[in-house]
Parts: C-alpha cells; sequence; structure tokens
C-alpha cells in the first residue's frame, strides 16, 4: 500500500499492541449483589499477580462503589440539626491532611496523618454536635453504607449471570501458554473454597486451543 502513497505522507507504521487478548477470562458468579463479586474478583486477583509470565489482569464489570448515608429526618429534626451541619461536619471530617516525609539516604517514608476515614465504621462513628452542645454518633441518626456507584456504567455476565471478570493477559511471544493455563486453573482451585459460595468461572481459556 505504502506504494500508492503520493509524495510527502510520512512512514505509516502498523502498531497491533493497542490491544491483547487475555488468555483466560475468569468471572466471579453465585450473587446478584455486585460489590461481592467485585471484593471476591478483586482477592482472586491477587492470588494470581504472581503467575509466572503474567503481563496484567484486567478487571471487568466491577461497579464501582460509593457510601450513602441515609438520614432519619424524623431524628435530626427533633434534636434541631440539618442535612447541612452534617454534611459539613463530614466533609471537615475526611480532609486529607499532607503529613509530608521522612527522608533518609535509602528512600523516602510518606507519613500517613489518617486525617480521613479509613472504615464505614469510622464513619459511623464520627460525633456530630447539637445545637445544645451535646454530640451524637452518626449511627444514631443515619444509616450508612457501602452501595454501588448508580447508574451501572459496564456490566458483564456469564450464561446470563452477573460477573465480574478477570481478563489474564501472558506476556506477547514470551510463554509457553499450555503450562501458563495449567499454573492459572491450580492458583483458581486453590481459591475457590475460599471465595464459596461464589463461583469461579472459566468464560474463556485459550490454552485449550
Amino acid at each position: 500500500a505504502r506504494l500508492q502513497f503520493p509524495n510527502g505522507v510520512t512512514r505509516i507504521e502498523l502498531d497491533d499492541r493497542q490491544i491483547d487478548m487475555p488468555a483466560a477470562v475468569l468471572s466471579i458468579t453465585g450473587s446478584e449483589d455486585p460489590i461481592l463479586l467485585e471484593n471476591a474478583a478483586l482477592k482472586l486477583k491477587q492470588k494470581l499477580v504472581g503467575l509466572s509470565g503474567l503481563s496484567r489482569i484486567e478487571v471487568k464489570g466491577a461497579p464501582g462503589k460509593e457510601v450513602i448515608v441515609k438520614l432519619d429526618q424524623d431524628t435530626i429534626n427533633r434534636l434541631g440539626i440539618s442535612r447541612q451541619m452534617i454534611a459539613n461536619t463530614l466533609s471537615q471530617r475526611n480532609s486529607i491532611i499532607p503529613g509530608g516525609l521522612v527522608s533518609s539516604e535509602a528512600q523516602n517514608i510518606r507519613i500517613n496523618t489518617q486525617s480521613d476515614y479509613a472504615s464505614l465504621d469510622e464513619l459511623r462513628r464520627t460525633m456530630i454536635q447539637l445545637p445544645s452542645g451535646q454530640v451524637v454518633s452518626l449511627e444514631t441518626i443515619a444509616e450508612v453504607n457501602l452501595e454501588p456507584s448508580l447508574p451501572l456504567t459496564e456490566q458483564v455476565y456469564h450464561n446470563g449471570a452477573r460477573t465480574v471478570s478477570l481478563g489474564v493477559i501472558a506476556q506477547r511471544g514470551q510463554v509457553d501458554v499450555i503450562k501458563f493455563g495449567q499454573q492459572l486453573r491450580k492458583l483458581a482451585a486453590e481459591f475457590r473454597p475460599i471465595v464459596a459460595p461464589l463461583k469461579i468461572e472459566e468464560s474463556f481459556f485459550q490454552p485449550d486451543y
């Protein structure tokens, strides 16, 4: 085709590395709760990161998460506090304060000031000040839960069942794919009892071919 180009056209190169096909796609199924599926998929990903010949693992179908605080309107009205007062307290408490670095010749260590929330329980225990000067914990006036971010931007299914999947990509041109598949199946088998009653299904498995 280059012979047909007019004068002045720069050299054209084919880049075939934009999309790498996974050697295998493992899918977590067994629940309609996307957060439960995502948590199991991320644990499985950690199990697989030491796989010899692995290039990377792509997670598909993860819903993303957000913290939902559902206030009891009757209770906050009775206590004389507003939604905005609660929002301001949570915003101030969740600010991330830089801690700086401790430096030595060998390394830099970043200081964690732990100024932001580290868990749902910590958020639930946040003290809200009342107009009287007394304080109450957030969990006494609200339900605090971790829920999927809506709308769901990406959904993946395996045989009609909702799933979060892992695309396991091997290093290109450097891996015995059959041995890679054997190691992958061994690690997945070891992990199955840990995620039960959820299941680890093979949606695609290139080494079989």
